[in-house]
């Protein structure tokens, strides 16, 4: 059972896909033309579009290392190094301007090819550096020459040298031996070189940065580049990395140095007072009453002492938020980054270190570009939420830190009413005695911070390291002819399907057998080919046409409507004039009668007549002179020369009332008495869409062929057939599909009705291959 059931499903599947073969086959010039068109587009495409290859560099983001409580000292309010950040900084435009103005990359150089320009990064023998790569006028194409034997460089017929300023209309240039030339004989070339601004070009080259972290919270960074030019990629990537190191090394410096600084500061003021409290302590102890403190003296002493001692240190933090109080308020910063020493907030540190690079950063790039850049508001912008988010927090610190000096002032004061009983002398030895202590030991600690800031300077390090240097894959990664190709013949594949389904899906007309099977519930019994000639009759001896079997399937088919011996009488019509009903009737006609029948043809289209002319007959006497009883039905009988069993009764003369005429009762009469002469009756009548006498005629007859012809007639015509045959019932009726022509242009078949794919060889040739056959198998 599930075998033929996998058997079904499998005859169903090809049925479906030798369907969908035929339904598209006819039209393969359609196809080959569209096919055609989109791969010579995309030959053109690929030839005026310049290949582009792919470089990429791997490195290591550090983390901030503390060898030791000192460097971690030094490194309060410093943010640890975040890869996210490190990526944006490496893509910044900042960065890669440098690297832009350090390679002369604002100076392109390019040769004429033979559809586009292509880069000369490597194929020209010169590259060109401007003097004020920042203040450059912009020149798109500059035609020069080389000449090899000379070294110079030919510009409007004008000679410049290499390896010196020259001064020309373009600015001051200079012109060098292009140390990435791998090209061959260069005089047979057309160069030019432009001048960019460098930030524009920095922005396409920043942009077209790829940075990948491929392992979530890993610090190795894989960066990419793609560029016409597989060693300028290489070099902007090594080049960019050198940069992004010198900064990082630079902004340390600034940090170290301002710390540095910041201790010399204090440095000098703690020196002073300590001079100071030793000429007190001299002056003190040279008078005569001087005291020793004793034990109680000394545990208040101790108490004031370390309350003193926080009172100081809180004072020396207030100084520094201060100090960055007066950063953040002030309009431009040019000296650095202050210092943060002290401050225990490491999120006032990273505000601090982000609102330093982005004035750092707005401040070179205003050198370069204009106020409503949008770089430039961008960056202003995020100057204006840093400023007003990093006061917040210095006020909040400093609430903090004058809370805490209260609270120790309290302390203090608490310790000093303990000793107002000890002699008075003796109390002010101990508070110089306890001030020198203080000072003492600030001017030790800063005396320690000054080393190892000093120490640091020294020994900066750059922020990453380069795990492997940029290298370039030489094959083009865009564009991929193959893929190109590929993309553009199924676009052309889907395209000619678009145009075939579209043609036959907006017709207004019948296209299709089972477009009648849906619009009708008229059984189709037969499908006639077209023929250009509505003339064309069959004959025993046709043996290059679809119509003899066409028809002799038709007449095979009348025994489904009943047709026998006795039920004898067949009417012919359709919905309107044109279908091609007088074409059906006389071929059937003659496919009966050359089965041994004796067939007779009635045309009973009396307002347009077409049947007794197209068989060469007379039509001065017929149907109408015995309908109005001026002949008999003998007297009106004529034998055709198409065959000798085919008779036909021609229409006569036209009446001017043919569907009153009709209406004789006489019709009766004459069908009885053709039923006792002839095997079979055709009935040629009028179309039921302009005229009623089908449906008169239908109550004589034993069945009726309804004709529809493709690419004709309406399909809200064929809708409407069921709806006129419940109001006028036509008798016992089946459609012919009539006059189907061949799909598309492969003459092969007549692929609109059951897709017929075969078509008839002349008998001598069906003979030769015949005898070909059976000699091949030895058959005599």
């Amino acid at each position: 059972m599930h075998s033929a059931r996998r058997n079904r499903d499998s005859d169903s599947t090809a049925k479906y896909f030798s369907g969908l073969f035929m339904k598209y086959v006819p039209y393969w010039p359609v196809f080959l033309t569209i096919t055609i068109i989109c791969l010579g587009w995309s030959w053109y495409k690929l030839q005026h579009e310049a290949p582009l290859y792919n470089a990429d560099i791997k490195i290591l983001i550090k983390d901030q290392i503390k060898d030791s409580k000192v460097v971690e000292d030094l490194s309060l309010g410093t943010p640890k190094n975040n890869v996210e950040n490190q990526i944006e900084v490496i893509r910044s435009v900042h960065l890669m301007s440098t690297v832009v103005k350090n390679l002369g990359l604002y100076a392109p150089t390019f040769v004429e090819g033979k559809f586009i320009p292509l880069t000369g990064y490597q194929q020209s023998p010169i590259s060109v550096l401007v003097q004020k790569p920042d203040s450059l006028v912009e020149n798109s194409k500059i035609p020069f020459q080389y000449n090899g034997q000379s070294k110079q460089v030919v510009i409007d017929k004008a000679n410049y040298p290499l390896n010196n300023w020259v001064v020309t209309k373009y600015g001051t240039l200079k012109f060098l031996q292009n140390g990435n030339y791998s090209g061959d004989d260069y005089s047979k070339k057309n160069f030019y070189f432009s001048l960019l601004k460098p930030v524009s070009i920095a922005e396409t080259f920043a942009n077209n940065l790829v940075i990948g972290n491929p392992k979530p919270g890993s610090s190795i960074l894989f960066i990419s580049l793609v560029d016409e030019a597989p060693k300028r990629a290489e070099n902007i990537l090594n080049e960019l990395m050198n940069v992004y190191e010198e900064a990082s090394k630079e902004e340390k410096n600034k940090m170290a140095a301002n710390t540095l600084a910041f201790v010399e500061d204090r440095l000098g003021t703690v020196s002073h007072d300590l001079d100071s409290i030793e000429r007190k302590i001299e002056k003190l102890r040279s008078s005569k009453n001087t005291y020793n403190t004793d034990a109680q003296g000394a545990l208040y002493l101790g108490s004031i002492d370390a309350s003193d001692k926080e009172v100081e240190k809180i004072n020396l933090q207030l100084s520094v938020l201060k100090q960055l109080e007066n950063f953040v308020l002030a309009p431009r910063n040019d000296g650095g980054i202050p210092s943060v020493y002290g401050i225990d907030d490491p999120v006032l540190g990273q505000l601090v270190d982000r609102l330093f690079n982005a004035q750092t950063q707005y401040q070179k790039s205003k050198e370069t570009m204009g106020e409503n850049n949008p770089i430039m508001a961008t960056l202003n912008v995020e100057i204006s939420k840093l400023k007003p988010n990093i006061l917040d927090h210095i006020q909040s610190h400093r609430n903090s830190l004058i809370t805490s000096r209260n609270s120790s002032k309290v302390i203090s004061n608490s310790s000093n009413g303990m000793l107002s009983s000890l002699p008075q002398k003796e109390m002010q030895l101990m508070d110089i005695n306890r001030e020198a202590s203080i000072k003492n030991n600030i001017y030790t600690f800063l005396l320690q911070k000054r080393e190892e800031s000093a120490l640091s300077y020294a020994s900066t390090l750059p922020d990453s390291r380069v795990l492997t240097n940029a290298s370039a894959n030489w094959d083009p990664i865009s564009p991929n002819a193959r893929n190109t190709y590929l993309i553009s013949a199924l676009i052309a594949f889907f395209i000619s399907i678009g145009i075939v389904t579209a043609k036959e899906m907006f017709s207004r007309n019948v296209l299709y057998r089972n477009e009648i099977e849906s619009l009708t519930s008229f059984p189709v019994i037969g499908e006639i080919s077209y023929t250009k000639d509505s003339q064309n009759f069959i004959s025993e001896s046709s043996d290059n046409s679809f119509l003899p079997d066409q028809f002799r399937k038709l007449r095979t088919s009348l025994g489904f409507l009943g047709i026998n011996s006795k039920r004898k009488r067949i009417l012919v019509t359709s919905t309107i004039p044109g279908e091609g009903k007088s074409f059906v009737a006389a071929n059937l006609g003659l496919s009966l009668a050359m089965a041994g029948k004796k067939v007779v043809l009635l045309e009973f289209d009396l307002a347009q007549p077409a049947l007794s002319s197209n068989l060469n007959i007379s039509g001065q006497e017929g149907l109408v002179d015995y309908l109005i009883g001026e002949k008999e039905p003998e007297e009106i009988i004529k034998r055709t020369e198409a065959h000798e069993n085919l008779f036909i009764i021609s229409s006569g003369p036209l009446p001017p009332n043919p569907s009153e005429l009709i209406l004789n009762s006489k019709i009766p009469e004459l069908l009885t008495y053709l039923d006792g002469v002839f095997d079979s009756i055709i009935i040629d009548t009028a179309p039921v869409g302009p005229m009623t006498d089908a449906y008169i005629l239908s109550s004589y007859c034993d069945a009726t062929l309804y004709v529809v012809r493709h690419g004709y007639t309406p399909k809200m015509l064929v809708e409407r057939i069921d709806e006129e045959n419940r109001i006028n019932p036509i008798k016992n009726a089946a459609i012919v599909f009539n006059a189907v022509k061949p799909r598309g242009f492969g003459k092969i078949g007549y692929g609109y009705g059951y897709d017929y794919a075969y078509k008839y060889l002349p008998s001598n040739k069906v003979d030769t291959k015949r005898k070909r056959l059976l000699h091949k198998n030895n058959i005599s």
